[in-house]
């Protein structure tokens, strides 16, 4: 579930704007596939897992996007192409 290479692109980059869109990215694709295993799990321990994930990038990007707007920038809405296509990789 984690989008590890995103992450690492977050973490170098020092530009605020670019920084706020790989995250609000990251972000969104961690939290649709963890509303996908939720879905999809039968165990309870795995569902679990997958709810504190949303939960958990749900506070993370809303507290980057406050940050974020503080400072004039508008983070995107949508995650990456490459992103989507793995989201779509994981729902096939």
């Amino acid at each position: 579930m984690c989008s590890g290479p995103s992450l690492a692109i977050a973490q170098s980059v020092t530009d605020p704007e670019a920084f706020a869109a790989v995250a609000a990215s990251s972000d969104m694709f961690e939290i649709e596939s963890s509303q996908l295993a939720l879905e999809e799990a039968s165990g309870e321990e795995m569902r679990a897992f997958a709810e504190q994930m949303a939960e958990d990038y749900t506070a993370a990007g809303e507290k980057m996007k406050a940050a974020a707007q503080e400072h004039g920038i508008s983070p995107p809405t949508s995650m990456t192409e490459k992103e989507h296509s793995q989201l779509e990789q994981l729902q096939s």
